[in-house]
């Protein structure tokens, strides 16, 4: 858990600045997808050393630095406590539903469990996130006027 939450912390630093080069939507799906994989890869691993490495990508994949325009800026220091949160609360949390379904299947479905919240939400976000991040909507609105004005002095 140390090197995900670890990893997670840093992770921000280098999805920030992508998701304002690109798109705030586009950046959290790829982490997702990231995640995702990385998250996959935990259950399919032969040993330590695997675990370790694959729980250290899946904290790359957790963007909590992209939420920032997302909310009003009154709002953004609980929006992001609250997204925060929920890393943190699996150290208390997780030994519990884990251990449940570790007795009850194998440890491996303790990540499979969380893969599958994940696709949920992977697909889920691919009809309902969208673009926040300003420079990126009015680049989008400039495009689409050019094409339809046919004016490129947009």
């Amino acid at each position: 858990m140390s090197i995900f939450i670890l990893v997670y912390a840093v992770g921000a630093l280098f999805l920030g600045p992508f998701s304002e080069q690109y798109s705030r939507a586009i950046i959290l799906q790829l982490a997702n997808l990231f995640y995702l994989a990385f998250n996959i890869g935990c259950g399919f691993a032969q040993n330590k050393s695997e675990l370790l490495a694959f729980r250290f990508f899946t904290g790359l994949g957790v963007g909590g630095g992209v939420l920032g325009d997302t909310f009003r800026a009154e709002e953004r220091g609980s929006a992001i406590a609250v997204f925060s949160l929920a890393p943190l609360l699996s150290r208390s949390l997780g030994p519990t539903i884990g251990g449940f379904i570790a007795e009850n299947t194998s440890w491996r479905w303790v990540f499979y469990a969380t893969s599958i919240a994940t696709g949920i939400a992977q697909v889920a976000g691919i009809f309902f996130l969208r673009e926040t991040y300003t420079p990126q909507l009015l680049k989008i609105k400039v495009i689409k006027l050019r094409k339809e004005t046919g004016d490129p002095s947009y």
